[in-house]
């Protein structure tokens, strides 16, 4: 992966023990584990292992690739997409929540010109649910843009070329990082400010139960009404995101259901091989019951298989009408599948 020079001249390390720039290095090391040819199921474990000149040796702990089939990579990349929704879903149930808390204490402002101290607790804990709605969209570690970038990897590091989900994925990221600058960060600040501001108006306050509205209190509502507007914006934003991914989930959906049925489809034709090298030389009148059982029980897979197709291309059909108006693009594409079907008669 790396080899250094064979000799360096000895140099002394920091006084205080720690590492400059010219100590590290970043090595990057594409390994083309196809070229191995490993089956599907195959463990295959492995550690990187250093030495220095010292001479002094050491190694990382144990890693592990497992080798799955096309099949299985197709099924977990769908996974992690519906994973990724379910993330987005959850965001916007928390901005809901944000946004519900802010509308009361709206309706207080509105209704009594000031907030108590049940009003402020609301208030602290709406924005507790502000910075959860960022952390769910944005964070480093977990959140919907990290998870995009990690299957945007998978995707590069299997092989799979698919475009049209790599060009999706990085249109939802670059959405989530649009709403995460403004209006996002806008509603969060508004929130911390207001909650600074009715904070201090408690604490200066004397006699919190009995006291008259100040133009401090109108400041609050103020940004309390700027809080409120910014979160409406977060709230429309992830709607229109999971509208659309709701289709291209709909549609990718379509695509996973044909590719059960193809893989079901092969298993049953290999079956049928075995049970035909065994019966078709042989007339009906020939057979045991077991071997017309088996031909019955194929027959009855086959003619399942068969329904099923027909009722994914019934979802397809109702799906290229929905979207006729509004996508005209992808209507096009399931209607080219449909007459690719009816072309070759796939479910006969």
């Amino acid at each position: 992966l790396f080899e250094g020079p064979a000799q360096v001249e000895p140099h002394p390390a920091p006084v205080d023990g720690s590492l400059g720039e010219s100590d590290r290095q970043t090595i990057e090391y594409r390994w083309d584990v196809a070229s191995l040819e490993l089956p599907p199921g195959t463990q295959l474990n492995f550690y990187a292992a250093a030495s220095d000149y010292l001479p002094q040796s050491g190694q990382s702990l144990p890693r592990r690739i497992t080798i799955i089939t096309p099949e299985e990579l197709q099924q977990r990349i769908t996974e992690r997409q519906r994973y990724i929704m379910g993330q987005l879903s959850q965001a916007l149930k928390q901005q809901q929540t944000a946004r519900s808390r802010v509308t009361e204490l709206e309706i207080q402002m509105e209704q009594v010109g000031q907030l108590g101290k049940r009003d402020v607790d609301q208030l602290q804990a709406a924005e507790l649910t502000q910075r959860q709605v960022r952390r769910a969209l944005t964070d480093d570690s977990d959140g919907i843009t990290s998870q995009i970038d990690s299957l945007l990897v998978e995707l590069e590091n299997n092989n799979v070329e698919s475009p049209e989900l790599q060009s999706r994925l990085q249109d939802l990221k670059q959405a989530i990082s649009q709403v995460a600058t403004d209006p996002l960060a806008t509603a969060e600040q508004a929130l911390v400010d207001a909650l600074k501001q009715s904070q201090t108006i408690l604490e200066n306050t004397d006699d919190a139960e009995d006291r008259q509205a100040t133009p401090h209190d109108e400041e609050v509502h103020e940004t309390l009404t700027a809080a409120g507007q910014s979160q409406d914006t977060v709230i429309q934003s992830l709607e229109s995101l999971l509208s659309e991914l709701g289709q291209w989930n709909n549609y990718r959906q379509f695509a996973q259901e044909i590719a059960d049925v193809r893989r079901e489809q092969h298993e049953l034709a290999e079956q049928t091989a075995e049970l035909g090298r065994r019966t078709l030389t042989r007339g009906v009148e020939d057979l045991t019951a077991q071997e017309l059982a088996d031909l019955n029980k194929l027959a009855q897979q086959q003619q399942e298989l068969a329904h099923r197709f027909e009722r994914v291309m019934q979802g397809t059909r109702e799906m290229r009408d929905e979207l006729e108006t509004e996508d005209p693009l992808t209507a096009d594409t399931l209607g080219d599948a449909l007459e690719q079907s009816r072309k070759r008669s796939v479910s006969g």
